[in-house]
C-alpha cells in the first residue's frame, strides 16, 4: 500500500529516490532535494489515517484541515476587525493543541492495525476459496 510506504519513510527520502530515476532529475534535481528538505525540516507534511465510514476519524481529519488552513483561528468562521485578533488566534491554536490527545493518536494507530488485519483476513479468505 502506498500510504504505508510514505508512513514508514517519513523523511521524504522515498520521493527523493524516485526522482533519481527521472529524466528531469538533471534539470530539477537540486530544487527537488532542497524542497524535500524544507518539507522535512519544518514538518509541512502530516499524514492522517482516514476511515470514511467512521465519523470520529473523519472529524479528526476535518479538525486537522481546519487547523492547517487557519479556519480555526477565525473563531466564528468569518472575518473580524477585533484588535485582539492576534491574541485570540494564539489562544485558539493552544486550545486546539490541547485537544489533540494521546488517546486520539492511539485510536489512529488502532484504526491502521484494524484495517491491515481486515485486509489480511480478506486475502486469506480469498485464497482459501480458490483452493476449495
Amino acid at each position: 500500500d502506498d500510504i504505508d510506504l510514505y508512513m514508514e519513510d517519513s523523511d521524504c527520502q522515498r520521493a527523493y529516490r524516485q526522482l533519481h530515476s527521472s529524466a528531469r532529475r538533471k534539470k530539477y534535481g537540486k530544487l527537488y532535494r532542497l524542497l524535500a528538505e524544507v518539507v522535512q525540516d519544518f514538518g509541512l507534511l502530516h499524514l492522517l489515517p482516514l476511515d470514511i465510514q467512521n465519523a470520529t476519524s473523519v472529524g479528526r481529519v476535518v479538525a486537522a484541515i481546519d487547523k492547517a488552513n487557519g479556519y480555526v483561528f477565525l473563531g466564528g468562521g468569518g472575518s473580524t476587525n477585533d484588535e485582539n485578533l492576534p491574541y485570540d488566534m494564539f489562544q485558539s491554536a493552544m486550545r486546539l493543541d490541547e485537544t489533540t490527545t494521546r488517546l486520539e493518536q492511539i485510536q489512529d494507530i488502532a484504526e491502521q492495525v484494524q484495517r491491515r488485519d481486515t485486509q489480511k483476513s480478506e486475502s486469506r479468505d480469498q485464497s482459501q476459496r480458490r483452493r476449495a
